[in-house]
C-alpha cells in the first residue's frame, strides 16, 4: 500500500507544478495572487512543498529501519 502511494507522488507533484505554472501564465487562481507578490515567492512555495513531500517520503521509508535499531538497542540493554 505504501509503495503504491509513494509511486503516485511524482505524478501528483508534476500536476501541481503544471497547474501552478498554467495559472501563473493565465493569471487565474492562486497563482494570480502570487504573481502580484512575485514569481520568486511562487518558486519558494513549490520548493517548500517538494521539500515537505521528500521529507515525508524519507520518514516513511526509514520507519522499518528505525524500528529495527530500536529493537536491537532494547535487546542489547537487557540484562542476561
Amino acid at each position: 500500500c505504501e509503495q503504491q502511494l509513494l509511486a503516485s507522488v511524482p505524478g501528483l507533484l508534476e500536476r501541481l507544478f503544471a497547474r501552478t505554472h498554467t495559472e501563473a501564465d493565465t493569471g487565474t487562481g492562486l497563482a494570480s495572487d502570487k504573481a502580484a507578490v512575485g514569481q520568486s515567492d511562487q518558486s519558494a512555495d513549490i520548493g517548500q512543498t517538494l521539500q515537505n513531500v521528500l521529507l515525508a517520503e524519507l520518514n516513511t521509508r526509514l520507519q522499518p529501519l528505525l524500528g529495527m535499531i530500536e529493537a536491537l538497542q532494547t535487546a542489547t540493554t537487557r540484562p542476561s
